[in-house]
């Protein structure tokens, strides 16, 4: 236990630092506004040359195994590959309503004032994800090796002190957003950091969700996760008509809480009938800390 909680830590740590490098660098070159603009065409230059070289590989390698494959079309590998990559398609398009669909609303039922401000404190209230990036990256393969193995208690202990960390974060985060928003932004973007709090809580719950969500595509049922990734998406946009409506733009961070925390409650409902299904009996996050946090 102790070996594999220094393994992840080691892991999720050197993810981290390359992600917080690579972020303060940004903000540096942002500060000189003439060099980042020299920096942002080299950028653009090297993406679309990297794009259209990487577009050329796959090309070649899709050519070449096409002429040496000896069958186009296998109704077994076809039908498995479709039946696993299609839910998968209206998930992710469900993730972008999340992260986008809230701007959207607030340019057209508000105004474009209040975007820029929502805009500013979603980005720095979405910091914590930079961190939550890291740790999936380093979790995924440590957690699909337990699920195997069928070693849910051990997981879950790691999880949960893991889940403690990022609600430090987020709750840090709080603590400093008025001074953030002065860094990142100025004075006027000042009434922005009531957006904050909800925002860097729900990173708790996409931390949550990504947790959640390993079990449905070890197992290939990411039909449930279609399911429940549409219907947070659905909950967003009705949310934030009707709130953004009552209370502003500042309720949009709100309805974003909600909506992470129905997500993690629907993969978690699935997830345990996954796993009960499989023969696993046993929970990935306690119900009872995930309360707890969530409070």
């Amino acid at each position: 236990m102790a070996f594999v909680s220094a393994e992840i830590c080691v892991r999720v740590l050197g993810f981290f630092v390359a992600d917080m490098i690579g972020a303060v660098v940004f903000v540096l070159l942002c500060i000189f506004d003439d060099f980042c603009k020299v920096f942002d065409a080299v950028f653009q230059f090297h993406h679309a040359l990297l794009c259209r070289l990487s577009g050329f590989g796959f090309h070649r390698n899709f050519v070449f195994q096409f002429c040496k494959g000896k069958e186009f079309f296998s109704k077994e590998y076809w039908g498995y590959a479709l039946r696993i990559g299609i839910p998968i398609v209206p998930h992710y398009l469900s993730g972008i309503i999340l992260n986008q669909g809230d701007r959207i609303m607030i340019d057209k039922m508000v105004g474009k004032t209040e975007v820029a401000l929502y805009g500013l404190a979603y980005s720095i209230g979405m910091l914590v994800q930079l961190f939550i990036s890291g740790m999936n990256s380093a979790l995924t393969p440590w957690m699909y090796s337990k699920i195997k193995k069928g070693d849910i208690r051990s997981m879950r202990k790691v999880l949960q002190l893991l889940g403690i960390v990022v609600v430090g974060i987020a709750v840090a985060l709080m603590l400093i957003s008025p001074e953030l928003v002065l860094i990142f932004g100025s004075p006027k973007y000042r009434e922005a950091v009531y957006v904050i709090p909800p925002v860097a809580a729900s990173v708790f719950f996409i931390f949550i969700y990504n947790i959640l969500s390993m079990p449905q595509f070890y197992y290939e049922k990411t039909q449930f996760l279609m399911a429940a990734s549409m219907a947070a998406a659905g909950a967003n946009v009705v949310l934030n008509f009707i709130f953004i409506r009552l209370f502003g733009y500042i309720a949009a961070g709100y309805t974003t809480l909600a909506c992470y925390m129905l997500y993690s409650v629907g993969h978690y409902i699935v997830s345990k009938r996954i796993l009960v299904k499989e023969g696993i009996q046993e929970n990935l996050m306690n119900p009872g800390f995930l309360v707890a946090c969530a409070v």
